[in-house]
């Protein structure tokens, strides 16, 4: 058991002794209990074998996806005080663009997922990674005609960028690191959306919402740039359904 769980948390088997009592790993008392114990020291080969498995396809996925958070996350972190300071709109105004958003992204994950998997994983990946660009233009109007149909496309390509990116990543890893590539993928996401909250907050107190609004919607082409010219075509499960090598698909294609 011991072997397996060191196996699975990336941590040698024999770091677990603490919680058993003994290096052999047989039941006994608990001695000398320590925090880090429990997670074990780091088994550095595995995981870098680990990491360098799930092939440049996931980088680059990761790499895209990640200047497209730190371009798109000054958009909702600001888009209130934007819409209060500015636009001097009622809070229920603000709280509406933001369930529009969120809603109608909920429903076009749905659709982007059914797209990746008939037409192509790469081409929803490329319509999502600008979603910034719709939301930076809400920083250019005050007219509410215009503010709601932007908060519906932006919705749209976050809806595309959630799904495409994450049925890219099943397609671009073997099945045995979907796991670790998950995390991995959740973690830099969640970063980059975490720095550009912040960084985009910095440059609108300095330089104000027109110029975070720029940057974010150059950043967001940034992106696309890089993901049209560095994932490989997956293609769908349809296009795929003949293959046998389903899972190590994207890897071959980046180590030619």
């Amino acid at each position: 058991r011991s072997r397996t769980v060191g196996h699975l948390a990336c941590v040698h088997p024999a770091q677990v002794f603490r919680l058993t009592g003994n290096e052999s790993g047989a039941p006994g008392p608990v001695k000398g209990f320590a925090p880090l114990a429990w997670f074990g020291l780091p088994r550095r080969r595995h995981c870098a074998r680990t990491l360098a498995a799930m092939g440049r396809a996931f980088y680059w996925l990761v790499a895209a996806l990640v200047i497209g958070g730190v371009a798109g996350a000054p958009i909702r972190a600001l888009l209130p005080a934007y819409m209060e300071g500015q636009v001097k709109a009622a809070p229920s105004f603000t709280s509406l663009l933001l369930a529009i958003q969120l809603g109608v992204g909920g429903i076009f994950a749905l659709a982007g997922g059914s797209l990746s998997d008939r037409l192509s994983r790469r081409t929803i990946v490329l319509l999502g990674v600008p979603s910034a660009i719709p939301g930076a233009l809400l920083f250019a109007t005050h007219d509410p005609v215009y503010l709601v149909p932007m908060a519906v496309v932006w919705g749209v390509l976050t809806g595309f960028q959630a799904s495409g990116g994450q049925s890219f990543l099943m397609s671009a890893v073997e099945p045995s690191k979907t796991g670790t590539a998950t995390a991995v993928f959740f973690l830099t996401t969640t970063m980059s959306g975490a720095i550009g909250a912040w960084v985009g907050g910095v440059a609108a107190d300095a330089f104000g919402y027109d110029v975070v609004a720029a940057g974010g919607a150059v950043l967001a082409l940034i992106g696309v740039a890089t993901a049209a010219r560095f994932l490989p075509d997956l293609g769908s499960d349809k296009s795929r359904s003949g293959s046998a090598s389903h899972a190590s698909g994207g890897m071959d294609y980046l180590t030619v």
